[in-house]
């Protein structure tokens, strides 16, 4: 080889690699890929909150629920969760200074299939000194009703 080719071969370098590819940041697609997985996780929330909310609160006030302890205020305590689970289910209906008749429409308007003779008994269970209900039958009312609630 010539002396002029051979310097010219000489200033040659070898090939070099490129540098390596950096994942971040990440490509666009990759980026409204992860908004739509956050909305999607955002969504699924939200539809958990609504579907089992009320299941879960109805629940909580179900176990809340006084059993039946036979010392004379079984009925009395019943009433008072039964304002307390209206109260509840439905805030905006000021349910906490009910009583008597407008107590009983309430109840009987939010639980049409609930038989009203047995609610009027519940009612009057804790002012009568002989009550037509148990305290068992008078706390399976009382659940039966919030059953029936959408709360």
């Amino acid at each position: 080889m010539t002396d002029a080719l051979q310097e010219t071969l000489n200033k040659l370098h070898d090939v070099q690699p490129p540098p390596p590819v950096s994942h971040w940041p990440p490509a666009p697609g990759w980026w409204w890929l992860g908004a739509l997985c956050l909305l999607l996780l955002l969504g699924l929330c939200w539809w958990a909150w609504r579907r089992l909310g009320p299941r879960l609160r109805r629940r909580r006030l179900m176990a809340s629920l006084p059993a039946p302890c036979h010392d004379g205020r079984d009925f009395t305590r019943i009433n008072a969760w039964l304002k307390f689970a209206a109260g509840q289910c439905y805030p905006a209906a000021g349910t906490a200074p009910m009583s008597g008749e407008p107590w009983l429409s309430f109840l009987r308007d939010r639980a049409p299939g609930l038989p009203q003779e047995q609610l009027q008994a519940l009612l009057h269970s804790a002012l009568t000194p002989q009550p037509r209900l148990t305290p068992e039958q008078a706390r399976e009312l009382a659940a039966e009703w919030l059953r029936r609630q959408p709360c």
